[in-house]
């Protein structure tokens, strides 16, 4: 009896050895299955409710009342036309700081007779202004648009990974190297803003790039811009966080 019970039993465990990868596979496949069947189900659900949705809009009797707060701007090539007729060409923040050029007001940059905009210079780069001036050295001048404001009254560039600005940097500091002279100057289309900075967390190589470039002598300035139903104009000087 008991030479009967312990081949019935080594049998069973035999029998569950064999079984046993099998069972695993087959478990797993069947996790496979479900978990596929309910991605489909939820991207069944997922367009059937936005087609409910757009018949409910199609459908409904009278529209809701706008938010005052709300308003969509909509900048075509005719509207950037229209807009140039008074601020030039985009854009924007480069005409600004032309017409301050030119009225000299700009006082790090003043006493230079000649401003030549889009110079190509370095390997691949093209600056937005030259300038030059008896007896002075050559300025490269690169301008930054900054919109950016996630701190009040803190502006900061870039605003999203930019390897083309990086690469303009490593070109300004080479030109001090040379021995000319090398600006960057931070153009914030704000009225808000007290100072201006670095997004290093958006842009760690930007961030690393702006360190080199101001230890090796490229200089960094910040103005804001006054903004009325006039236009853009040329504003006040800014704090730089170096």
């Amino acid at each position: 009896m008991k030479t009967a019970l312990l081949s019935l039993l080594q049998g069973f465990g035999s029998w569950c050895r064999r079984w046993e990868a099998r069972f695993y596979l087959l478990l797993a496949a069947a996790i496979a299955v479900l978990l596929l069947a309910d991605y489909s189900l939820q991207g069944m659900m997922g367009r059937g409710s936005e087609v409910i949705y757009d018949r409910l809009v199609k459908l409904r009797i009278s529209s809701p009342a706008p938010d005052p707060r709300i308003v969509i701007i909509d900048i075509d090539e005719r509207s950037l036309q229209e807009v140039g007729r008074d601020q030039g060409r985009w854009p924007w923040s480069n005409s600004v700081v032309a017409e301050a050029l030119a009225a000299d007001r700009i006082p790090e940059l003043s006493g230079y007779d000649l401003h030549r905009p889009e110079v190509r210079y370095g390997e691949r780069s093209r600056v937005d202004f030259l300038l030059s001036g008896e007896g002075r050295r050559d300025c490269f001048l690169e301008v930054k648009s900054v919109t950016l404001s996630r701190i009040a009254g803190l502006a900061q560039f870039p605003d999203a990974v930019t390897a083309r600005g990086a690469r303009h940097l490593h070109d300004l500091a080479q030109e001090v190297h040379v021995g000319n002279r090398a600006v960057l100057l931070f153009l914030v289309m704000r009225t808000d803003i007290t100072h201006a900075g670095i997004a290093t967390d958006i842009d760690p190589a930007y961030g690393a790039a702006f360190e080199a470039a101001t230890r090796a002598g490229v200089e960094a300035v910040a103005y804001d811009c006054v903004i009325d139903p006039e236009g853009v104009t040329f504003g006040e000087r800014l704090f730089v966080q170096v």
